[in-house]
C-alpha cells in the first residue's frame, strides 16, 4: 500500500463533501484532513499544529474547536491524539469504537468520588503490595480505535512492568477500572465501553451513578463475561473481588445517600363537619 498527500484549495465549507467522496472509492483506505499548508517563496511548509505550541494550558471549548475543524464522520484513531493535540492534555479526551468524546469539565461530587477511592483503594493497595492506582486522565490503549479514561484504575504489581510503557501510557487492559456516570454521558457510550472493557479483559469494573446513588461492581466470569459481584443504592456496603478484602460503604461515597431522610408523609386532611360553623 503506497501513501500519497495532496495540497487542496477548497472551500472549507465544501472540506466533507470531498472527504466523503474520497472515503467511498474502493481502492481507498484511509482519508485524512491535515492544516492548511502555507506557501512561502514559491515552497509549500509543513502543516502548522492545530494547537498553540508551549500553551500551558487549554479549555475544554479549544480542545472542540480542535475537533470542529475536522469532518464529523472522522474515524479517530489514537495516533490522532498525539499528532493533532497537545501534549500532557488534561482535558479528558477519548476515543471508543473511533468515536471522539471530549469531557466536560467535572462537577464537585465528580471529584469527591475519585479523590475518595484513590485515597481509599490507594492506601489499600499500598499496604497489601497488590499494585497501583491510577486517577484520570490517563490514556489506556486497548487498540488503535479505543483510548479510554476511566475515572479510576487499578493494575496489579506483577503487571505493571509490561502494561505501563515509555510514553506512560496504560497498553494493557487494567485489573479493574472505575467509571463515574452523569446524566450527560449517554447510554451508547455507557454500552460501548463495557463492551470494550469486557471483550478486552478488564476483570472488575465498577459503574458509579451519583445521582441515583448507586454502585455496581461487576466482574468476569468464567465464560469472559460481566455478572454483578457487588451492588448498593443509597445505602450498604460494595465489595471488591480484585482487591481481595477491600471494601467501602456507599455513603463514603456519596455522603447524601446517608443524610437524604424520606420525606414525611402528609398528615390526612380533616373535613369539616356540617353544621359546626357558629352562627352570628
Amino acid at each position: 500500500m503506497q501513501t500519497f498527500q495532496y495540497h487542496i484549495t477548497i472551500d472549507e465549507s465544501k472540506v466533507q463533501e470531498l472527504y466523503a467522496l474520497l472515503t467511498n472509492l474502493r481502492y481507498v483506505q484511509r482519508v485524512e484532513v491535515l492544516p492548511t499548508a502555507t506557501a512561502t517563496n514559491g515552497t509549500v511548509e509543513e502543516p502548522a499544529p492545530y494547537y498553540t505550541p508551549n500553551q500551558l494550558a487549554y479549555s475544554v471549548e479549544e480542545i472542540r474547536a480542535i475537533a470542529d475543524r475536522f469532518p464529523k464522520n472522522k474515524k479517530w484513531t489514537a495516533q490522532d491524539l498525539d499528532k493533532y493535540f497537545p501534549p500532557d492534555l488534561k482535558v479528558k479526551v477519548q476515543i471508543i469504537k473511533n468515536k471522539l468524546y471530549i469531557m466536560p469539565t467535572p462537577r464537585e461530587n465528580h471529584q469527591f468520588i475519585v479523590a475518595e477511592l484513590l485515597m481509599t483503594m490507594g492506601v489499600y493497595a499500598k499496604q497489601k503490595k497488590l499494585g497501583q492506582v491510577y486517577p484520570a486522565p490517563l490514556d489506556v490503549e486497548f487498540d488503535e480505535n479505543n483510548v479510554f479514561q476511566p475515572d479510576v484504575l487499578f493494575i496489579k504489581i506483577e503487571r505493571k512492568a509490561n502494561a505501563v510503557n515509555a510514553e506512560g501510557k496504560i497498553v494493557e487492559a487494567p485489573d479493574l477500572v472505575v467509571e463515574i456516570w452523569s446524566p450527560s454521558n449517554r447510554k451508547k457510550e455507557r454500552e460501548d465501553k463495557r463492551d470494550i472493557y469486557e471483550s478486552f479483559g478488564v476483570a472488575e469494573y465498577w459503574s458509579i451513578f451519583p445521582k441515583k446513588q448507586q454502585i455496581s461492581v461487576e466482574t468476569l466470569n468464567e465464560a469472559g463475561k460481566y455478572e454483578v459481584f457487588s451492588e448498593a443504592k443509597k445505602q450498604g456496603i460494595v465489595k471488591s473481588k480484585i482487591l481481595e478484602g477491600f471494601e467501602i460503604d456507599i455513603t463514603e461515597l456519596m455522603p447524601t445517600a446517608e443524610t437524604e431522610a424520606e420525606p414525611a408523609p402528609k398528615a390526612p386532611k380533616q373535613k369539616k363537619k356540617k353544621g359546626s360553623q357558629n352562627k352570628s
